[in-house]
């Protein structure tokens, strides 16, 4: 016992360290696997000045080279709405290229352990650079049920305000290409589709479970697609350009 107790205390304190986790950094298996090839190599190479050593690992350079460019490419392409499935908050990114554009609730932004358990390694996964939050953006503003964002030509209402709030602020019928409901909003699809037209729906996790089935059921009887993050984990979609 006292074994595994000094253990966890000793990989705790290397936990807490500033310099124990490096950030940002996200390697595939096989780059992972070629790496460690080359750095055996490299340590034969300072043993035995041989020359086959030195042509094995030309290939294995050019190989790491031709995936970091690879994959630098496909993040310069990407373009991705993602809903991450943390328990009881809404959080809502809008990833294109090494930019994200979020919508979090406070409180996580201010929990960096959930973070970083959530999000931030993903982030790194596609190699984001650059974040931003929607409040005061220009392609953010906040309307009666919610607020609407522009993200890549797409329309994206979030709403989070019951629809019987709703005066009439707005004169015209949305037409949104994805609907995203937060923090459990008294809304009725039937109310809701009077003032815009959609076609996919999610439920993110700050909603509460009868809820989210009592609009499942609405959106069966409309056959509207729906994505329940509670249930089958973080929404993510890619309509960036696809590289060959």
């Amino acid at each position: 016992d006292m074994l595994f107790t000094g253990l966890d205390r000793f990989i705790f304190f290397i936990d807490s360290l500033s310099f124990a986790l490096i950030r940002g950094l996200s390697i595939t298996m096989i780059q992972m696997i070629l790496i460690y090839v080359l750095i055996i190599l490299l340590c034969w190479l300072t043993e035995e000045k041989r020359t086959k050593v030195i042509i094995a690992s030309l290939p294995i350079t050019l190989s790491l080279i031709s995936f970091s460019s690879y994959e630098t490419m496909q993040k310069a392409a990407q373009k991705k709405i993602v809903a991450y499935s943390v328990p009881k908050n809404k959080a809502l990114a809008f990833i294109s290229g090494n930019k994200v554009l979020y919508d979090f609730d406070a409180e996580l932004l201010q929990n960096e352990s959930s973070m970083l358990f959530h999000v931030r390694h993903h982030w790194w996964n596609c190699g984001v650079k650059e974040e931003t939050s929607v409040t005061g953006n220009s392609n953010s503003v906040r309307l009666p049920i919610g607020r609407l964002l522009s993200f890549e030509g797409k329309l994206i209402l979030v709403v989070d305000t019951a629809v019987e709030k709703i005066s009439n602020d707005l004169e015209n019928k949305l037409k949104v290409d994805l609907v995203v409901f937060s923090h459990n909003p008294k809304v009725y699809l039937e109310s809701l589709r009077k003032y815009a037209d959609f076609d996919e729906v999610i439920f993110d996790s700050s909603n509460k479970p009868w809820r989210i089935n009592y609009w499942k059921k609405d959106c069966e009887k409309m056959n509207i697609a729906y994505w329940d993050v509670t249930e089958q984990g973080a929404y993510i979609k890619d309509f960036g350009r696809a590289l060959l």
